[in-house]
């Protein structure tokens, strides 16, 4: 709608960037792959992204502006690309985390969302069926505490759970992702804390 064209004339130019892997289409977690009419084409390639998020719109500027300037304007654009990177590592990692998610094997993970209502990062189905996965990823350059936690936590489950088809007695399992957790936490059994470290070395 704002470059005044119809979407299906789009459709040509976006599979030939699919196909060069620069840009992925994405459906909420769930949804029918090829009848979803809710995906998301997004930039795929980390540096891609970067060039197209930080520095083409802001050129005029960083071509004028001063060394320090264009270091706060950097500054200022990396968490935003950091946390998107985050969120797709965590997806990765999920099917190869099953030692640390009660031995349990769970098949590809997705994000999930619904016009404006609430958005889950992570969700996955163990293979048997028996258990939901539903994280959530947070990046930040600080190292949370064990009180930021709870709190995450607690709005993690306060979204309760994305209407997707699931049986009745399907048990949930809350993860929530972070980049270094505390030594000494107490969890209830349906929650479990995955941090930077456990994920990357399984991707």
């Amino acid at each position: 709608s704002r470059i005044g064209q119809p979407p299906t004339s789009l459709m040509r130019p976006l599979q030939r960037l699919i196909d060069l892997d620069l840009v992925q289409r994405e459906i909420p977690y769930g949804a029918d792959e090829n009848n979803s009419k809710r995906a998301l084409y997004k930039i795929k390639d980390p540096f891609v992204r970067f060039w197209f998020y930080v520095v083409a719109p802001r050129r005029s500027l960083f071509v004028q502006s001063s060394v320090a300037a264009r270091s706060q304007e950097l500054k200022k654009a990396l968490p935003y690309l950091f946390s998107q990177v985050w969120e797709e590592l965590c997806r990765q990692a999920v099917p190869l985390l099953s030692s640390f998610l009660n031995g349990e094997i769970y098949g590809q993970a997705g994000r999930f969302w619904h016009g404006q209502g609430f958005e889950w990062d992570v969700l996955a189905k163990s293979q048997d069926d028996n258990t939901l996965l539903i994280g959530e990823a947070k990046w930040t350059e600080k190292k949370l505490s064990a009180s930021s936690i709870y709190q995450l936590i607690k709005e993690m489950k306060g979204k309760g759970v994305p209407p997707i088809s699931r049986g009745p007695n399907i048990k949930l399992l809350y993860v929530l992702f972070i980049p270094e957790k505390p030594k000494k936490l107490s969890l209830p059994p349906d929650v479990k804390i995955i941090d930077a470290k456990e994920v990357i070395h399984v991707v």
